[in-house]
């Protein structure tokens, strides 16, 4: 027979109740780069548009590698919108493990 009432909190998440959804950093939170962030030098025009609104602006991006990643993310992101019929269900794939990486 199932139980009225709301579900039970796990006893480690009770010290942290609420949902954090509300919360926008403000320039003291955000930590700055100890390098730049360079897009590579053969990005078409749609990729370098992609590259400076998704990738420049994502300031938890700390790592020197995650260039890297930012390159393979616009890659795949501009032959989605390309044409994504035409796309091979493994690279779309690949697009979602790269964006879930950035994120």
């Amino acid at each position: 027979m199932a139980k009225r009432g709301p579900k039970p909190d796990l006893p480690h998440l009770k010290a942290v109740p609420g949902k954090r959804t509300d919360y926008v950093p403000s320039e003291n939170d955000v930590p700055i780069r100890d390098f730049e962030l360079k897009p590579p030098k053969r990005l078409n025009k749609v990729q370098q548009k992609l590259w400076d609104d998704y990738i420049e602006p994502a300031w938890w991006l700390q790592q020197p590698g995650d260039a890297v990643l930012g390159f393979i993310f616009v890659v795949l992101m501009a032959e989605f919108i390309n044409d994504p019929s035409a796309m091979v269900t493994s690279r779309i794939g690949e697009l979602r493990k790269t964006m879930a990486e950035l994120k």
